[in-house]
């Protein structure tokens, strides 16, 4: 096998490296390919009766860094236009890549900001946006807006571009954008944070529909008035959506399953006058696919998916499970694999329902009281046989 020179070698990647008759997959661990070059990979195979037959391929391969995930903190809001500001990106790196040194790639941010019609920004607007990166504004992460910097009645597009620093082939930009309507000083300043990691998440790139959504109307509790939240889906409003989720005040909470994948939500909330909106994209689930299990001995069963498509990069990862009959609880089948072939499972004896979730291999595993992310495919209850040792020979 013949690797490019530039390819960060590591000697205890030796192993890892090698193709042979037994395994002949080559398996290159992350961070070893430069971003923005290209590697050509040749294969050599040999017969190991006759050396003197020989075949080769090659394979030539760009290298790139998985984009970026961003939002800005907040969502879309009012905010009152004698008061200061404080915008904060919030950018993650989903592959935890790293430099040739080593260490994390530095974000690089730039911050724009654009009034709607013929209103000209202020002379401490520009200031603001041509604040050097500095502890104070988290090197460039935040966007600090001093009062009065904005006009009353206007309303604003913020916009933040952020990118591995520095931007370069292999590298992309992605971009988040929030619209400020300036009010009177006395319209509250709401905005919309994630109530837990995985709401988060959701907003910085798309929100698994298997877990929770948790919206807070930050600030609406200093006002004292009654939060009305609405939600729309791909531009229109839908009130009995609603009713499925909890609402308690100023904090939403949206079950797992309530939304539907591959879905484009607007969450808003209002108080006093004041308002704030954020936008919530729910991933697609993986589709296509089969899945079956089969008694392979007695007390054994193998648990097999196949062909399901994948909705982001990454590939897929499953998980297997199983409910005895009369409980609704699941109990975990081994560790998460991204073959799709679980087992045999040694499984007790009695009516047994095995359960498959297919889910993104980037999403973290479930612990074993943890709802699995993805989608959740529940075969039909089989009779299993009490397990058997083998007989002596």
């Amino acid at each position: 096998l013949t690797l490019h020179p530039e390819l960060r070698w590591d000697a205890s990647d030796t192993a890892t490296y090698a193709a042979t008759a037994a395994s002949p997959v080559l398996r290159i661990p992350a961070n070893r390919l430069l971003p923005g070059k290209h590697y050509e990979f040749v294969l050599t195979a040999t017969s190991p009766v006759e050396l003197r037959y020989t075949a080769s391929d090659k394979v030539v391969v760009e290298a790139a860094l998985e984009p970026l995930t961003l939002a800005l903190a907040g969502g879309d809001r009012t905010v009152p236009a004698t008061s200061s500001l404080e915008l904060e990106a919030l950018a993650e790196d989903p592959s935890n890549s790293t430099a040739p040194s080593g260490v994390p790639y530095a974000f690089a941010y730039q911050w724009a900001l654009e009034a709607e019609g013929d209103v000209e920004l202020t002379e401490v607007a520009r200031t603001a946006l041509l604040a050097p990166a500095s502890i104070g504004n988290a090197f460039g992460r935040k966007l600090l807006v001093p009062a009065g910097a904005l006009t009353p009645d206007t309303t604003y597009t913020v916009t933040v571009l952020v990118s591995r620093a520095p931007l370069g082939p292999g590298r992309s930009a992605v971009a988040a954008s929030v619209v400020l309507t300036a009010g009177a000083a006395e319209v509250p300043t709401l905005s919309i944070t994630a109530g837990t990691a995985e709401t988060l998440r959701g907003i910085q790139a798309e929100l698994d529909t298997s877990k929770e959504l948790r919206l807070v109307c930050a600030g609406a509790a200093q006002s004292g008035s009654t939060v009305t939240w609405t939600v729309e889906e791909s531009g229109a409003q839908v009130p009995d959506l609603l009713a499925m989720f909890d609402i308690a005040g100023d904090t939403l909470r949206a079950p797992p399953g309530v939304l539907r994948p591959a879905g484009a939500y607007r969450f808003a909330c209002t108080a006093a006058g004041g308002s704030a909106a954020v936008a919530v994209r729910t991933r697609a689930a993986p589709a296509g696919g089969t899945v079956a299990a089969t008694a392979v001995a007695g007390g054994l069963v193998a648990v097999v998916a196949a062909d399901y498509a994948s909705p982001a990069p990454g590939g897929l990862a499953y998980e297997f499970r199983y409910m005895v009959a009369g409980s609704t609880g699941e109990v975990p089948l081994g560790e998460r694999t991204r073959s799709g072939t679980g087992g045999p499972f040694e499984l007790p004896a009695g009516e047994v329902t095995p359960v498959v979730y297919v889910m993104a291999a980037t999403d973290k595993p479930s612990g074993p009281r943890d709802v699995p992310s993805g989608l959740r495919l529940e075969l039909a209850p089989m009779a299993v046989a009490p397990f058997e040792l083998p007989a002596a020979a």
